[in-house]
């Protein structure tokens, strides 16, 4: 890993997309969307991510981290030019271009790595939210056919086991995709 790479690794922890639109005098919602520079968009079809996660418009398919984005609004800017005004901008104190110290790049490479697992554990908690919302709502399709299929037809008519089951079980399933449609989209902001 070199020193670089540390120090990459240092601003994209420390400075949202976000951060560097308003620098550049963006407008940013509180949704964080702004205007697309790509494109020169007039509506607000570029997300900004919180942390590490970039940026991304639906109109132009554009898309990266702070560095391709402050690259881009500085006007093409190298990846050392971009890293070089984000230290600046945003008062870093970074000594980019220098070595760091043997020590130093060790513990840099140990947050580099925790960072991975944390960012890996991330997405497979969206990836377990969103496989239990399709679950419970398969779930809850199987039991309003159940509902549906055992419906008495006459006032008269006995409620059967099935029916009573799908009555029981509709609200708890509804409840249980809602919780986890809430996880799903919380653990997506």
């Amino acid at each position: 890993m070199k020193s670089l790479d540390v120090y990459a690794d240092i601003i994209r922890s420390s400075v949202t997309a976000a951060d560097v639109a308003r620098q550049f005098g963006l407008e940013v919602d509180r949704h964080h969307r702004c205007a697309c520079p790509f494109h020169n968009g007039k509506d607000k079809n570029m997300r900004l991510y919180d942390g590490d996660r970039g940026f991304y418009c639906f109109v132009c398919h554009e898309g990266g981290d702070v560095f391709r984005l402050t690259r881009e609004l500085l006007g093409g800017a190298t990846f050392v030019e971009a890293a070089k005004w984000l230290n600046e901008e945003f008062g870093l104190r970074l000594d980019i271009g220098k070595d760091l110290a043997p020590e130093r790049l060790r513990e840099a490479q140990e947050r580099r790595k925790k960072a991975q697992e944390e960012q890996e554990f991330r997405r497979w908690k969206e990836w377990a939210a969103y496989e239990l919302y399709l679950t419970a709502g398969d779930l809850l399709g199987r039991y309003e056919e159940q509902r549906d299929a055992n419906t008495p037809t006459d006032p008269d008519e006995e409620w059967n086991d099935a029916f009573c089951e799908a009555l029981t079980m509709i609200p708890e399933t509804k409840a249980l995709a809602d919780e986890a449609w809430d996880l799903l989209t919380t653990l997506k902001r």
